[in-house]
């Protein structure tokens, strides 16, 4: 894979992060990365992060965006958006997301860091919630409503 030097690598690896390409996301991590998401979620190796994202893609898909990135050397700072559809019925609040029904999303802003190594793979990611938690519903085609969550 090649390293993320800038906002195209970046927007790259999310592309195949967003579309589950398991053949080309994990490439971008070194084989010791640790990875932290709002202190509730935490793993060491890409292995442990790809098996942790195949089991959250079998209940709830992901989409993230990136509204805002910042390069510095060995680090990326982002402010995105990740909208997460869920599968069937979460009735629990999950790594600090509020339960969610078919048919709703949840869109949670995030800070994310990614630190990187010498050769620009990604050796930390650490996300944070930037603000609640939105749900929306979806009551129709043209008809989106949003409220917002109280965790």
């Amino acid at each position: 894979m090649p390293p993320i030097k800038n906002k195209q690598d970046l927007l790259q690896y999310l592309d195949y992060f967003n579309k589950v390409d398991y053949d080309n996301f994990p490439g971008y991590f070194s084989h010791d990365a640790a990875v932290d998401i709002n202190g509730v979620i935490k793993t060491t190796g890409r292995q442990s992060f790809v098996d942790f994202i195949r089991a959250q893609r079998e209940h709830m898909l992901e989409n993230l965006t990136v509204d805002a990135c910042y390069f510095a050397k060995g680090a990326i700072t982002t402010q995105s958006t990740v909208i997460f559809t869920p599968l069937r019925d979460i009735n629990e609040a999950q790594a600090g997301l509020p339960p969610v029904k078919l048919g709703q999303q949840i869109q949670q802003k995030f800070l994310i860091i990614y630190l990187l190594d010498d050769s620009d793979r990604i050796r930390g990611l650490h996300a944070a919630f930037a603000a609640p938690a939105t749900i929306i519903e979806k009551g129709g085609e043209d008809e989106t409503k949003l409220t917002r969550s109280r965790l």
